[in-house]
């Protein structure tokens, strides 16, 4: 993609997320670590050639990422608070917007299954 105004392309996966754009790339990976902590991994990509101040400007590169993921982990954080209470019970995954979700959980399941835990 050469062209700046044509937005970007995406690459998702379940625990990684890629947008290509005419000007630089940005890739997040998230990690678990344990059942309440997360590893967030973001890097921004540009030309090899790029030089920092002339060709793009950190700020601008990075801010709309930066607040989203900010307000992503108050979120995040927020939901965990929930799933740590006593008083909580699991449900069922949203058959409208966690298909994907589900599928993986089942198939991670039943491979777990498969290899004997």
């Amino acid at each position: 993609m050469t062209r700046k105004d044509l937005g970007d392309t995406h690459l998702w996966g379940h625990n990684a997320w890629n947008h290509f754009m005419g000007d630089h790339a940005v890739t997040a990976m998230v990690i678990p670590l344990s059942a309440n902590r997360t590893l967030v991994c973001t890097k921004w990509l540009v030309h090899k050639d790029a030089v920092e101040g002339i060709d793009y400007d950190l700020e601008k590169l990075t801010n709309v990422w930066v607040a989203t993921t900010d307000q992503d982990a108050e979120l995040v954080s927020r939901s965990q608070l929930g799933v740590e209470d006593p008083a909580y019970e699991p449900g069922p995954y949203s058959r409208f917007t966690e298909g994907q979700l589900d599928a993986f959980a089942t198939w991670y399941v039943e491979r777990m299954r498969a290899h004997g835990y």
